[in-house]
C-alpha cells in the first residue's frame, strides 16, 4: 500500500505529514472566516473542503458535522465529505477486503464495484453476492487508529473554556474521555453489527423506515457486509412535492422519538451520507445507515427526558422550575451550575423544545433558539453551556440533526401531535416528577457564588454557582491562576474557610487585576 493511503502509520514522518496537513486545514478555516466577499468565501470553502477530503478520521468528521449546517443549500460545499471519492484504489481495497475475509473476492461476490465511497474512518463498496443479493461492504482504513490518535494529539483534544475551570466547572476530562470512547466505538465493528441488527429488528415493524441487515459470515472486527439500501440523497428530496416532504419530516420526528423512548438507542451521526430517501407507489420511506455512532439511553435518562418531552407536549413545563431542575440533574447536569438557573429553566427548556409545544403545525422559520436562550438566561448563559454532562453529546447531535433536516425540508408539521402519540400512556417511572423534590438549596445569606472575567472593560465570561461551592474555590480556579494569587498574598484556602465559617455572607471574596484582565469573585 502507498504511504498516502496509510497516512498515519505511527512513524515520525507520518506524524509530521499529518500535523502539516492539519495545519493546512487550520489555515483554510482561517481564510474562510476572514473572507470579505462571496467570491472569497466560495474559494475558501473549496480549499477547506479539498483539504478535509484528503484526510480521514477527525478532519473528515468535522466536515460531516459542518454539512448539517447548510442542508437547505443544494450546493452545500461540505456534501462531498459525507460520501466522497474513495481514498484507497480498487486494487488496494480488494487486497484489504480479501485479507479481512480470508478468501478471494470472486468466491464471495458475483459483482464488485471498484469505485468505493469514502467515509471518515472507513471505505464502502457496493457488491452482489452469488445469490443475487446487493450488499454494502464496509471496512476500516488500515492504520486508521494511528491517524486518529495523531489528530487528537495535534488538535490538543479540546480547548478549555473560561480560562480553565476545573472539576466543579467544565468537565474537560469527561469530554475528552467521551470523544475518545465515541471514536473507539466507531472502530468496534462487532458492536456495530449488533447495533445494526437491533435497529433492523426495531424498524421492521414500521413501514416508514428501512435499515440494513448484516451478513454475519462476511463480518469481522474490521469489516461489515450488509444489505444495500437504494435511495435518493437528501438534496434530491428538497425537490420533492410538499406532501412528500411533509411525510419525510413526520417520519424523521417519529424515528427520533421512538428511538429515544422505545428502543432507548439514538443514531448519533445524522449527516446526509447516513440517510437514503425512498419514494414509490407505497409512499415515502427513510433509509438509515451506519450504526457505529450510537447513543445508548439509560432508564434514568429516558425517564428524565420523557418527563421533559411529555411536559412540553402537554404544556406543563412553565410553572415547574423544581421539576425542570431535577430532570436536568438526573440527566447529569452539574447541580452547582444548574441550581442558579432554577427560575429560568422552564423558559429555557421551553425554547429548546419549542416545536413540541406548538398547538398546530410549527413554522421553523419563526424559531430563533440562540437568541431566545440568550435573552432568557442573560448573565447565566455560561452556566448552561458548562453544566451539561459529556455523555449528552450524541443526544444533542441527534436532536440538532433532526431540527436541521426538518428546517431544510421547508415544511410545517405538528411536532406536538407526534410527541403525544409516542408519549401517550407512557409511565414515567419516577413519580417524583409530578411533585418534584427540589435539589437542596443553601439556607445561607448568600445564594450564589459568582465569578466575572473582564478584559479591556468588557465582559469575557461570567459564571454562577451555588454559594456552597465557595468552600472549594481552589477547585474552580485554573492552575495558572493559583500562583498569581499567591504572589499577591491572596490565600484561596483561607478565603474558602472564612466564607464557610461566616455562613456564606454576601460580599467580595477577592479581585485580581493583571494587565487588561480583571477577575472578580463574590457571594450574593
Amino acid at each position: 500500500m502507498t504511504q498516502h493511503s496509510l497516512s498515519g502509520n505511527g512513524t515520525v514522518a507520518s506524524a509530521l505529514y499529518r500535523a502539516a496537513a492539519l495545519g493546512g486545514v487550520a489555515k483554510s478555516a482561517a481564510q474562510l472566516k476572514s473572507a470579505r466577499d462571496e467570491n472569497a468565501r466560495i474559494k475558501a470553502h473549496r480549499h477547506l473542503v479539498e483539504r478535509l477530503g484528503k484526510l480521514r478520521g477527525i478532519p473528515r468528521k468535522i466536515g460531516q458535522i459542518l454539512s448539517l449546517s447548510d442542508l437547505e443549500n443544494e450546493e452545500n460545499p461540505y456534501l462531498p465529505l459525507t460520501e466522497g471519492e474513495a481514498i484507497l484504489s480498487k486494487g488496494e481495497a480488494i487486497e484489504e477486503i480479501e485479507r479481512l475475509l480470508g478468501r478471494r473476492l470472486d468466491t464471495v461476490f458475483r459483482e464488485f464495484d471498484g469505485k468505493g465511497i469514502s467515509a471518515s474512518l472507513a471505505q464502502v463498496h457496493r457488491a452482489v453476492l452469488h445469490d443475487g443479493t446487493p450488499v454494502a461492504v464496509k471496512f476500516l482504513y488500515p492504520k486508521i487508529e494511528d491517524a486518529l490518535w495523531l489528530d487528537l494529539k495535534a488538535l490538543g483534544w479540546l480547548s478549555l473554556p473560561f480560562g480553565g475551570l476545573k472539576k466543579k466547572g467544565f468537565d474537560l476530562q469527561g469530554y475528552q474521555q467521551t470523544v475518545k470512547a465515541i471514536l473507539q466505538e466507531e472502530m468496534n465493528y462487532s458492536q456495530e453489527r449488533r447495533r445494526t441488527e437491533r435497529f433492523h429488528a426495531f424498524s421492521a415493524s414500521h413501514s416508514g423506515w428501512q435499515t440494513p441487515s448484516t451478513i454475519p459470515h462476511l463480518c469481522g472486527p474490521r469489516i461489515l457486509t450488509m444489505t444495500w439500501i437504494e435511495g435518493e440523497d437528501f438534496n434530491r428530496v428538497l425537490m420533492w412535492p410538499l406532501k412528500d416532504r411533509e411525510e419525510i419530516a413526520r417520519q424523521l420526528i417519529e424515528l427520533f422519538l421512538r428511538s429515544l423512548f422505545d428502543l432507548k438507542c439514538l443514531h448519533g451521526d445524522p449527516h446526509p451520507g447516513n440517510y437514503r430517501f425512498i419514494r414509490n407507489d407505497s409512499g415515502v420511506q427513510i433509509g438509515l445507515l451506519d450504526f457505529g455512532c450510537v447513543k445508548e439511553i439509560s432508564s434514568k435518562s429516558a425517564d428524565a427526558l420523557g418527563w421533559l418531552f411529555k411536559g412540553a407536549a402537554c404544556g406543563k413545563l412553565q410553572d415547574n422550575s423544581d421539576g425542570c431542575l431535577q430532570a436536568l440533574v438526573r440527566l447529569g447536569f452539574n447541580p452547582d451550575l444548574t441550581e442558579p438557573m432554577r427560575d429560568r429553566l422552564p423558559q429555557a427548556i421551553s425554547h429548546i423544545l419549542s416545536p413540541f409545544m406548538s398547538q398546530g403545525a410549527f413554522d421553523m422559520k419563526t424559531w430563533n433558539l440562540a437568541e431566545d436562550i440568550e435573552n432568557t438566561l442573560g448573565e447565566l448563559r455560561m452556566n448552561f453551556r458548562l453544566a451539561g454532562p459529556p455523555d449528552l453529546l450524541l443526544f444533542i447531535r441527534a436532536y440538532q440533526g433532526l431540527v436541521q433536516y426538518v428546517k431544510a425540508l421547508n415544511v410545517k408539521v405538528n411536532w406536538r401531535n407526534l410527541a403525544q402519540q409516542v408519549m401517550d400512556g407512557r409511565t414515567i417511572r419516577s413519580n417524583s416528577f409530578s411533585t418534584p423534590t427540589p435539589v437542596p438549596t443553601d439556607t445561607t445569606e448568600a445564594r450564589h457564588l459568582k465569578i466575572l472575567v473582564t478584559e479591556n472593560g468588557s465582559e469575557k465570561a461570567q459564571i454562577t454557582f451555588r454559594a456552597i461551592a465557595a468552600e472549594n474555590l481552589r477547585d474552580l480556579m485554573p492552575d495558572d491562576l493559583i500562583p498569581k494569587l499567591e504572589e499577591r498574598d491572596i490565600d484561596i484556602d483561607r478565603i474558602s474557610k472564612e466564607a464557610r465559617d461566616s455562613g456564606y455572607t454576601r460580599g467580595v471574596l477577592f479581585e485580581l487585576e493583571e494587565s487588561l484582565k480583571r477577575i472578580r469573585v463574590w457571594l450574593e
